[in-house]
């Protein structure tokens, strides 16, 4: 069998859920961020962060923001 490394991004809570009963692979907005910075492709995902709640009204939990950015080793977006 022939693998594939395609990855399914999705931000949809409904749309997460049918990924996962069929089996693939995902990733969401704030995962790709985090990857892009490990990766060394952006420097820092707080003002993207900023722009996608500010600018796309992108809702994130505050928990969520506080823990990206605490991994990522970056001060508060406020």
């Amino acid at each position: 069998l022939e693998q594939s490394s395609a990855v399914v991004i999705l931000d949809d809570l409904a749309a997460r859920e049918v990924a996962q009963q069929r089996g693939l692979p995902m990733i969401g907005t704030i995962g790709c961020l985090q990857v892009a910075k490990q990766d060394g492709l952006i420097s820092e995902i707080g003002p993207l962060i900023r722009g996608l709640r500010d600018k796309a009204r992108f809702w994130l939990s505050p928990r969520l923001i506080e823990r990206v950015l605490e991994d990522a080793r970056e001060g508060s977006i406020e």
